[in-house]
C-alpha cells in the first residue's frame, strides 16, 4: 500500500524533529494529512504553521495544545496560510456565540475549521443557521450525548443542500437501524450516523453497509468495538468490497501495530483505515469526515492520559 509507506516516511521526518514525543498520538494522526503534501519540507512547514496557530491563538486558548499540529497539517494539506485560517476561525467561532452554540474548546475550533475549508474567509450566515438547526435538533433527539464534540460534524453536513428536517430525520434513521443492528448506543454509535449520512442513503442501507464492513474485519480477527465505530462509517463511504477493506485495512494494521508499540496500539486501526482511505477515490466530505474522527480519537486519548496522570498524582 503506497499510503502506509508514504506516512511511514512522513512520521520519520516528523520523528526527526520531535524525538523528545517519542511518538505521541497527536504526531501520528498529524502525519497522517500531511503525507498528502508534497515537498521534502513539509515536516518543517507544519511546525512552523503550528507554531503560528500558537502565537495567533494566546496562551489560553484551546489552539495552545498540542491538537495544533493535527490542526496545521490539516491547512498545509490544503495549501492555505495558517494565520489567514486562523482569522477565519475566530470570526466564525463568534458567530457561533451570537447563534447560541459553543464558542469554547477544540471542538468549536474543529467545526469552525470545517466551514473555512469549505468556505473561505467568510461563512455565509444561511449555512451558520443550518449548523445551528442541525444541533439544536441533535440536542431535541439525543440531548444526553449530544454536545460540542458533534460540533464538527454539524458543520460538515450545514455545509451541504439537504433539507435541515430530512437530514436529521434521515441520520436519527441510521442511528435505529445500527441499534437493531444490536450495536452499542451511546456517542460513537451517533458519530458513526453522522460520518455515515453523508452518502445518501437510509436507515436500513447505511447500517447494512456498516454492519457488512464490521462481519468482514471480525473474520479477519479484528474485534469491532466502539472506539472503532466512527472509522468503519467512514470506511463504509468508499466503494471499496467489505472484503477488499478487511483485507487491506488487517494488512496495514499490522504494520503498525508494530510500529507504534504498545503505548499507542489504540492509533494502529485508525493510522490504517487512513492509509487505506488515501488510495481510494474520496470526494472532500469523506476526507474532512476522516479528519472529524482521527482528531476526536486524538483528543479522547489526549483526555484518558491526562486523567491517568491525574489519578497518579493524587495516589
Amino acid at each position: 500500500m503506497r499510503s502506509l509507506e508514504a506516512y511511514r516516511q512522513t512520521f520519520a521526518e516528523i520523528q526527526k524533529r520531535h524525538r523528545w514525543s517519542k511518538g505521541s498520538p497527536t504526531l501520528r494522526i498529524a502525519a497522517l494529512a500531511l503525507a498528502g503534501v508534497p515537498g521534502p519540507d513539509a515536516a518543517a512547514a507544519m511546525d512552523r504553521a503550528a507554531d503560528t496557530l500558537r502565537e495567533t491563538a494566546g496562551f489560553w486558548n484551546s489552539l495552545n495544545s498540542p491538537v495544533r499540529t493535527v490542526l496545521a497539517a490539516m491547512i498545509l494539506r490544503r495549501g492555505l496560510d495558517p494565520a489567514a485560517v486562523h482569522d477565519a476561525m475566530t470570526r466564525t467561532v463568534a458567530q457561533f456565540e451570537k447563534r447560541g452554540l459553543s464558542a469554547y474548546g477544540v471542538f468549536p475550533k474543529l467545526a469552525a475549521l470545517v466551514l473555512t475549508f469549505r468556505h473561505g474567509p467568510e461563512t455565509p450566515a444561511v449555512v451558520l443557521d443550518r449548523m445551528h438547526g442541525i444541533q439544536s435538533a441533535w440536542v431535541r433527539d439525543h440531548f444526553w450525548l449530544t454536545g460540542q464534540d458533534d460540533l464538527p460534524m454539524a458543520a460538515l453536513h450545514a455545509s451541504r443542500s439537504e433539507a435541515v428536517p430530512a437530514l436529521t430525520q434521515r441520520l436519527e434513521d441510521i442511528y435505529g437501524h445500527l441499534v437493531r443492528r444490536k450495536f452499542g448506543r451511546g456517542n460513537a454509535l451517533q458519530l458513526a450516523s453522522h460520518i455515515l449520512g453523508v452518502r445518501p442513503w437510509d436507515g436500513a442501507r447505511a447500517a447494512g453497509r456498516f454492519g457488512e464492513i464490521a462481519d468482514a474485519l471480525e473474520r479477519k480477527a479484528i474485534s469491532v468495538g466502539r472506539n472503532y465505530y466512527d472509522e468503519i462509517a467512514v470506511l463504509a463511504l468508499t466503494d471499496a468490497s467489505p472484503e477488499r477493506i478487511a483485507a487491506e485495512v488487517k494488512q496495514a494494521r499490522d504494520v503498525l501495530w508494530n510500529d507504534v508499540g504498545w503505548t499507542a496500539r489504540e492509533l494502529a486501526f485508525p493510522l490504517a483505515a487512513g492509509c487505506f482511505l488515501a488510495e481510494q477515490a474520496a470526494g472532500p466530505d469523506w476526507q474532512e469526515a476522516h479528519e472529524i474522527a482521527a482528531t476526536k480519537q486524538v483528543l479522547d486519548i489526549l483526555a484518558a492520559q491526562a486523567a491517568m496522570v491525574a489519578v497518579c498524582c493524587v495516589v
